[in-house]
């Protein structure tokens, strides 16, 4: 997976409550989580406030936000807001105490009793109430966190301030036991947060003199704080404080100078060894699977695999079998001598088996092999942790925007002696180099591709290309992309009998994404254009596709809904010139995979299709999603394609409707269930093909 360097950053399916937050600094916080992509509800004394607030955000970042009455010093109304957050976001996973106030008093020996229980009540009680209240949820969800706005006066001389500050010290001193108490469960950090210039300062006695000592020498940033200072450095408490780099992962401060397996620490599982600088770690993974298929290829298998090399006994009217893998191997990642640069790299071994009737065989198969085997150094920048450059080679996956033209899938093939035809455990390539990086609103991809082919099936095509992209803000962006074969022994197929070589194409394309478009929160529309030709041979050939979409994030179960138009060419038999397009290695379930029955006879050329694509998320963990699709020939000429296909009676493919679900049900186990009709239309009924292909597939993979 390519290296993304805002991950760390990213919020989605977070449910957040932030206390105190209908305006100044807590409402800051809100915005920059939601903006992050969670769900927040904001509560606040003033329930019309926040609920004002709550709107605004919404509708600046697109997400899910909501506004509550909440006096924190209550516990009935504590408990009313933790049960509404539950119930609206489907549990919560992290928790902001920013509620926090303390009044002035000059003279220690003056100040009433009350202030320190009410500042004590208020700054200290409050956030452990609330801590209690939302723990139970907070046990249930991933990355948990519990994130308080602590004070800079509870560690430093708090004069005027006395009852405050040792309200805010007594809150920190609890916050650090809690989170020894509840290590590997719950992270808890608390803010310091020194001078913010809000409104409310106002009423605490800021007046501009005071204001002018903060522009004193000792004063580094030479101003007051912001309060997007304070919901900056909340975000950064409120994620992983890792990144992912593939299987392995930098160092990460602070935690404990050295840890796991190989020191006897069994709980530590997969983490070999972890330092604050490096990090080994254990890759295991495992999957199976349970298929059926009835009238696999419309009815007649033979039709389609009499020259196929990779077929043995057909099914016959229906079949059923199984599919599993397992892989074990090593990832690791190091910081080297401090400097912004990280070595990594993984090696692992696959097997992947078989057993019983599929679509091709029913022999018994299973076949061993490297799966990752690669090695890279990242940089960092200092200043910036979004600039970034990641610089990897060996046997590793690599998908390019949503696979239109390069996806991971088409990387490595899962057929023949290899099983897993279904399942599809392995992605990686049989050698690749990959550059990919970010600088400021730029990323940018370079990638050599050799796809780990089948031996009887072997053509040596390579890949080799390069993607620029540039974010206009964070709604609207647009990359090019350039991709040339450098070697192949494939021809194209042609009514003239002409030998044109695949080895010296070019595609070039330009893909654009537009996320609430027309500024309406929930649309998108996207589209992208490729065009491919060749320096010695009269080849022209063109793909596009355009889609729009809409998702109700503030409607329960997010339901989104997206119609998709694409268009592949064929090749004119009236011209000399070739049209038809290479589909390079275009392909993914969901994506561009036209079904999972018409892929298996009709690749993304001399194709028209239009897809339309329901889907809801009834909680964190599931998705499910209802596909259909059309599928239609430009030409009658279809040479390049599966023999029984090369010549159309009709330019009617046929339609197909799939469901699928996927399940994250826990962090190391994802659940995917599909069923899928394809009906044939009259090109296929009239050559033999006419019964309806079913397929029942459920998948489940587990690692580490």
């Amino acid at each position: 997976m390519p290296y993304d360097a805002f991950a760390e950053f990213r919020m989605g399916g977070h449910n957040v409550i932030v206390t105190g937050a209908a305006q100044n600094i807590g409402a800051g916080i809100a915005k920059i989580l939601s903006g992050a992509g969670a769900r927040v509800m904001i509560a606040d004394l003033d329930g019309d406030k926040a609920g004002e607030t709550a709107a605004a955000i919404e509708q600046e970042t697109g997400n899910r936000c909501l506004g509550m009455t909440c006096d924190v010093t209550s516990l009935a109304d504590i408990e009313a807001l933790v049960a509404a957050t539950a119930k609206a976001f489907g549990g919560i996973s992290t928790l902001v105490n920013n509620v926090g106030w303390g009044g002035r008093h000059e003279d220690p020996a003056a100040i009433p009793e009350d202030a320190f229980i009410a500042a004590y009540k208020l700054n200290t009680i409050s956030a452990y109430r609330m801590s209690m209240a939302c723990l139970p949820h907070l046990l249930r969800a991933e990355n948990a966190t519990i994130t308080n706005s602590g004070s800079f006066s509870s560690a430093a001389p708090a004069y005027d301030i006395l009852a405050y500050g040792t309200a805010k010290a007594a809150l920190n001193q609890m916050m650090i036991s809690l989170a020894h108490m509840l290590a590997k469960k719950v992270r808890i950090n608390s803010v310091l947060i020194g001078t913010v210039m809000t409104a409310g300062y106002g009423s605490a006695g800021i007046d501009k003199a005071m204001q002018e000592k903060l522009r004193h020498p000792d004063n580094l940033t030479g101003r007051p704080g912001r309060p997007e200072d304070v919901a900056n450095a909340m975000l950064r408490s409120s994620v992983r404080l890792v990144f992912d780099i593939d299987a392995a992962s930098p160092a990460k401060p602070p935690g404990p100078a050295v840890s796991g397996m190989l020191l006897g620490e069994i709980s530590a599982f997969p983490v070999l060894y972890k330092d604050n600088r490096s990090l080994l770690t254990a890759i295991v993974g495992a999957g199976f699977g349970g298929y059926s298929d009835l009238n696999a290829w419309f009815g007649n298998p033979q039709l389609f695999n009499a020259h196929n090399l990779l077929a043995g006994h057909l099914p016959g009217k229906s079949t059923a079998w199984a599919e599993g893998y397992a892989e074990l191997g090593l990832g690791g990642a190091s910081q080297l001598w401090g400097s912004p640069y990280y070595a990594f790299g993984a090696l692992t071994g696959l097997f992947s088996w078989s057993l019983g009737q599929d679509i091709f065989r029913d022999d018994p198969r299973g076949f061993l092999d490297f799966e990752k085997a690669y090695a890279g150094l990242l940089y960092v920048d200092p200043e910036n942790r979004k600039n970034n450059l990641k610089l990897s080679i060996g046997r590793q996956s690599y998908t390019l925007n949503d696979g239109f033209l390069i996806n991971a899938v088409k990387g490595s093939t899962n057929a023949g002696d290899r099983g897993g035809l279904y399942l599809g455990p392995r992605l990686t390539n049989d050698f690749s180099v990959l550059a990919q990086g970010n600088s400021g609103a730029w990323s940018y991809n370079v990638f050599y591709i050799d796809p780990n082919e089948l031996e009887q099936l072997e053509s040596d095509t390579t890949f080799l290309g390069a993607n620029l992209k540039y974010r206009f803000g964070d709604d609207i962006s647009a990359d090019a992309t350039f991709v040339t074969i450098p070697t192949s022994k494939s021809t194209y197929a042609n009514p003239f009998g002409l030998k044109l070589e695949r080895e010296g194409l070019n595609t070039i394309a330009g893909h654009g994404l537009w996320a609430n478009a027309f500024k309406l929160p929930g649309v998108w529309l996207e589209a992208e254009a490729a065009h491919q030709f060749h320096p010695d041979q009269d080849i022209s050939a063109w793909a596009y596709y355009g889609t729009v979409g809409y998702i109700a994030k503030s409607t329960a179960w997010t339901p989104s809904l997206s119609y998709r138009y694409a268009y592949f060419s064929g090749d004119d038999p009236t011209t000399r010139r070739y049209e038809r397009f290479d589909p390079l290695l275009s392909t993914g379930l969901g994506v561009w995979l036209q079904g999972v029955s018409f892929g298996k006879i009709a690749s993304n050329s001399n194709l028209q299709t239009q897809r339309l694509q329901f889907n809801v998320a009834p909680n964190d963990a599931l998705n499910l999603t209802l596909d259909y699709y059309w599928l239609h020939a430009p030409e009658l000429n279809n040479l390049g394609s599966n023999p029984a296909l090369a010549t159309l009676t009709s330019h009617d493919l046929g339609q197909e409707v799939a469901l699928s679900a996927r399940w994250s049900a826990t962090k190391s186990l994802y659940v995917q269930a599909l069923v899928s009709y394809a009906m044939p239309g009259a090109a296929l009924r009239n050559i033999g093909a006419g019964s309806d292909w079913t397929t029942f597939q459920l998948s489940l993979y587990g690692g580490f």
